[in-house]
């Protein structure tokens, strides 16, 4: 049951994390190791060292396969380096087959510490959870670390209670492998020191005395388990074996430097670099279902209940600790700079967890003083209700679960409004539309991510992370995320925003591709309509022709520039900055506005337009060398002016300094 929504239309669409993650975390690696490079298995500093044995279960099976039914002759070294389409399947799957087999294992875990039917009800609550379902099928960190740590918590806490040395080793490797995957993988070791001192003090507490002898065996056993722990960290990640000290010196800094940094979100109707403390809280409840969410608030009775019996008295203390789990993780995540819903996936499962305990118990105590064997019985069938209804939340919207909300909160619909959006799907049904397309293969489109279009595109196109991108474009593409955190800029989205679209793709009934068909303002040359001039501009520019159109009371006059291979290297005053957590040199390039003027023939100054180049949506710093650019200017002339000669001038000049690059006059 936990395996089919996972393994079912896996090539539906890519994620913009995961051209990434398989070429880096996969192909890079294998190729580092069959070279015997053994330092450049560092591919990452999370350091995502399990996604590159994940990405090589699949890649180097696929690779088997293939040799044995006669496919390819290829060798893995250049195997791995197929289109990312062909890999794709065969990298999710090792991922879907490692959360789907988590599933049943911690239902075997969580019958040690509570009742079957409780284990059994969170267990299939964490098989259909939406967010974690999501992140279940792709090729990421997210989910395989999410499993590690829930694993390595709940096997700590059974040795804690009931002792065994299985448990206890089990704890470490899976501690160890949380840490191998992603950053919040290292808190295990924490999670691990507060669950053992926790478990000393709350001892001593019933004891009434300070037992040392048990604070002694706590302080060997955090020892221990954390030699275990490092040495699976250095056995199953090979740069360990030939520099561990600079391997762990650069995760370390790369690591804080990019916590600093931040990471651009939308909440709240803003796009943000560092959303707050409130970011978690908000979108987490936005996450979880209803069924979820509401079992989350109910499980606090089973710790508050005044007078429970046998059975909720087994419930009590396990609710604590995954709650202790639940805090702790939170106030981390709350205190980084650096947040993205997806980065507490590890909270999830054992909120499902929580949220089974929450409604077994609660249906437990609405039964009563029945006998305990009816009672038991009579649970039964509200634990099939309440999976039957986790499924109902979450089927709907495959295989695009990422677009599950909260209807509680407002669903998808009010989600748009205040959290981030769209992590790459609907871009394949947009690739899909402009495949139609007469002569698609010719077509070049911008758009972001366009590692997450691209691949389904006939045609070509690139990255929209400037300006410049979309006027080369014959289509223009933005995606929902794109328009929220208003990238690349403010001044490209809005001016789309005004324009009519195409097409526009729905997911669950809202907008999240919008096709623009585009009018290009950068060109391979200068067209046939307008008049050809040559006047140079510092080496930097040239203007190379113009077009003028007067309109009534207003004229329109269009400039088309060259860009000449000096602007490359036109920058202002280089500084030191701090670039993850590196000293770097950095020259910004110099930014020039264009001010036209127009002239009658005594040289008498008519009318002005001042402003950046293309209504400030092409930045002369974003000119490439050869572009040919056009640059739209109204005048408005005063009432009744007539004129039948006139001069044009131009200035170009540094709009922060006042420095002039050069100034041109032409008729």
């Amino acid at each position: 049951m936990a395996l089919l929504p996972r393994i079912l239309n896996l090539d539906q669409f890519l994620t913009s994390d995961e051209n990434t993650n398989i070429f880096f975390a996969g192909s890079a690696v294998i190729q580092a190791f069959l070279q015997g490079n053994l330092r450049e298995t560092y591919w990452h500093f999370y350091p995502g060292v399990t996604m590159s044995w994940l990405d090589s279960f699949g890649l180097v099976g696929l690779w088997l396969w293939e040799r044995g039914m006669g496919i390819t002759q290829q060798s893995l070294f250049d195997f791995v380096d197929n289109d990312i389409l062909h890999l794709l399947i065969a990298c999710r799957v090792p991922y879907a087959i490692l959360t789907a087999i988590f599933i049943p294992i911690v239902y075997n875990l969580l019958q040690r510490l509570l009742p079957h039917v409780i284990a059994l009800t969170a267990s299939m609550f964490i098989a259909f959870d939406p967010f974690f379902l999501a992140h279940s099928r792709v090729v990421h960190a997210d989910a395989p670390v999410a499993v590690f740590m829930v694993l390595s918590t709940l096997a700590f806490f059974i040795y804690i209670r009931q002792d065994g040395q299985y448990m206890f080793i089990f704890s470490a490797v899976m501690g160890s492998l949380a840490a191998l995957t992603k950053a919040p993988g290292h808190l295990m070791a924490i999670l691990v020191i507060m669950i053992a001192v926790g478990d000393w003090l709350i001892t001593c507490w019933h004891e009434g005395r300070l037992s040392w002898q048990l604070g002694k065996r706590r302080s060997w056993e955090i020892v221990i388990w954390g030699g275990i722990a490092f040495a699976m960290f250095v056995l199953l990640w090979p740069a360990m074996w030939v520099d561990p000290i600079g391997i762990l010196r650069q995760m370390l800094d790369e690591t804080f430097g990019k916590v600093d940094e931040g990471h651009l979100v939308f909440f709240m109707g803003n796009a943000t670099l560092n959303p707050g403390m409130w970011f978690y809280p908000y979108v987490i409840a936005f996450r979880l279902t209803p069924l979820t969410s509401m079992g989350v608030l109910l499980s606090v009775g089973m710790i508050i209940n005044i007078r429970p019996d046998k059975f909720l008295k087994s419930v009590r203390s396990s609710t604590i600790f995954m709650w202790l789990f639940v805090i702790i993780l939170l106030v981390v995540g709350m205190s980084s700079p650096k947040k993205q819903d997806r980065y507490l996936l590890p909270l999830f499962p054992m909120l499902d967890i929580l949220a089974g305990i929450g409604w077994i118990g609660c249906v437990y105590l609405l039964l009563g003083n029945q006998q305990k064997f009816a009672k038991m019985r009579a649970m039964w069938l509200p634990m099939i209700a309440f999976v039957s209804m986790q499924f109902i939340f979450a089927m709907p919207h495959h295989p695009y679960y990422l677009t599950y909300f909260n209807e509680l909160m407002g669903g998808l619909p009010h989600a748009v409004e205040t959290t981030l959006v769209g992590w790459g799907e609907g871009m394949e049904l947009a690739a899909a539309y402009l495949n139609k397309k007469p002569h698609a293969e010719s077509l070049y489109v911008a758009s972001t991510p366009s590692q997450t279009f691209l691949p389904y595109f006939d045609g070509i196109g690139e990255n929209f992370y400037t300006n410049d991108i979309a006027m080369r474009a014959d289509y223009v593409i933005i995606y929902q995320a794109q328009r929220q955190r208003l990238a690349p800029s403010a001044e490209i989205i809005y001016q789309y925003q005004t324009q009519s679209y195409e097409k526009v793709i729905e997911l669950q009934g809202v907008p999240y591709v919008w096709i623009y068909p585009n009018t290009r303002l950068i060109f391979s040359d200068v067209p046939t309509t307008a008049t050809l001039i040559n006047i140079g501009f510092a080496d930097i520019m040239r203007l190379a022709g113009y077009q003028v159109q007067r309109d009534g009371d207003s004229m329109d006059v269009v400039l088309f520039w060259h860009a000449l291979s000096s602007i490359e290297h036109d920058t202002d005053t280089c500084y030191e900055q701090k670039v993850e957590n590196f000293m770097a040199t950095v020259c910004p390039r110099r930014n020039y506005a264009i001010s036209l003027r127009l002239l009658d023939v005594n040289k008498k100054q008519i009318a002005q337009h001042d402003g950046w180049a293309a209504n400030g949506l092409l930045p002369i710093s974003q000119w490439q060398v050869d572009d040919y650019i056009q640059d739209n200017h109204m005048l408005i002339l005063p009432n009744d002016t007539h004129i039948s000669e006139y001069t044009f001038e131009v200035v170009v000049y540094n709009a922060q300094s006042q420095e002039i690059l050069g100034m041109a006059s032409f008729r």
